[in-house]
């Protein structure tokens, strides 16, 4: 290192990090973070695969875009998003010209640009690789995409040691292939920390403000969050109607659910919410501070979400998976989730016997964390600098 702290020209690499949905920009940002911190050249670059959302995260991380593809058109299907991702990423990069590209877990952006990075010849890495239902449809197309990611990847950070042995049984092995905890975890600790002092005391008050509902709704609450491919239609349906049944059955509790910008989740929710009693609050998507607010907050939570059953684990919040299978399978390992599918009865009458039974209640929520100490993006980028 040069005198003047300093790293000399000659040890400098060039990161390019590609991202393109609120997840990956969040699960990211560490890794940004500890790049600079280590002053390596960094190249940001969104595709807009979900754009409002993710804007909100980069916002929040204080992360600038250096190019933005601007992937999304209406009504478009996952074979030409993938198309349109893969080819512009290659524009991109050709021009950029990276020693690396890291990409994140398993989605439609995550696949475009790691192909494209990997017939251009640059290495790629992988953060959160592993996760496996081996299930094609669940979910779907992510099982898929973070298959083939596995295939053309040079490295693999997994979050956790199941992580890394679905990857040995699959035959990808070796120094390249490390455990080193979710990024996820190293984002909840300084987005947590920052809101956390920035609200003093008076969390529950401005949620009920930002969220234009009663302060009583802030009190008791179950967090809904629902947007899975595989759960459109009839699954979806289900849900609603346990919603519906569970607010029906507990006078005692409030219902907060911000609704995804999916017009195959929002469709459904609107039909659904003539059965929506007074004590449902179907809200906005929110930003990514207002949702560490409501996990904060929360007693309970009820989701399809992979990233939320992350989150509640750090949080030690009990969670309810409303899904067939879950490639998160630790968490339910740890007791501090449930895997309730989506049939009505199932999911009304896990979520009385945790808020009644305070033994159970208090043995999820103690459930330890296992997705890692929050300091993955550091291993990730020691790596990477070797």
């Amino acid at each position: 290192m040069a005198e003047n702290g300093a790293v000399p020209m000659s040890s400098r690499k060039k990161f390019a990090v590609i991202f393109g949905t609120r997840p990956e920009a969040i699960k990211l940002a560490p890794v940004i973070r500890e790049l600079e911190r280590q002053q390596q050249d960094v190249v940001k670059i969104s595709t807009g695969q979900h754009q409002s959302m993710l804007s909100q995260a980069l916002d929040y991380f204080e992360i600038g875009v250096d190019h933005d593809l601007h992937a999304m058109r209406e009504g478009q299907t996952l074979p030409t998003l993938v198309s349109r991702i893969t080819t512009d990423s290659e524009s991109v990069l050709r021009s950029e010209k990276p020693d690396v590209v890291i990409v994140q877990g398993d989605t439609s952006t995550a696949l475009g640009s790691g192909m494209a990075a990997c017939f251009s010849g640059i290495g790629v890495a992988h953060v959160e690789a592993g996760l496996r239902t081996y299930n094609h449809e669940n979910p779907f197309p992510e099982e898929v995409n973070r298959s083939i990611i596995a295939r053309l990847a040079r490295w693999h950070f997994c979050p956790t040691d199941r992580a890394r042995i679905n990857l040995r049984q699959e035959g990808i092995d070796g120094p390249a292939v490390q455990v080193t905890g979710n990024t996820v975890v190293d984002a909840l600790h300084w987005g947590r920390t920052k809101a956390l002092g920035r609200f003093n005391g008076g969390l529950r008050a401005w949620l009920a403000d930002s969220l234009k509902v009663p302060p009583a709704a802030i009190e008791r609450f179950v967090l809904v969050t629902c947007h899975r491919r595989e759960n459109f239609g009839q699954p979806l349906a289900d849900i609603c109607t346990a919603i519906c049944e569970l607010e029906r059955r507990r006078p005692d509790l409030r219902i907060i659910w911000p609704v995804h910008l999916n017009p195959n989740v929002r469709q459904e929710v609107e039909r659904m919410m003539r059965c929506f009693g007074p004590r449902i609050y179907p809200v906005d998507p929110v930003d990514y501070e207002t949702m560490l607010g409501l996990l904060e907050t929360c007693q309970l939570i009820l989701t399809d979400s992979g990233g939320i059953q992350e989150e509640a684990a750090v949080f030690h919040k009990p969670v309810l998976i409303m899904r067939k299978t879950t490639e998160r399978p630790e968490i339910v390992e740890s007791g501090g989730g449930m895997l309730v599918g989506t049939d009505p009865d199932t999911i009304v009458d896990a979520a009385n016997r945790v808020l009644d039974d305070n033994d159970l209640y208090r043995k999820m929520s103690n459930a330890p964390n296992p997705f890692g100490d929050g300091h993955a993006a550091e291993r990730i980028v020691d790596s990477l600098l070797q």
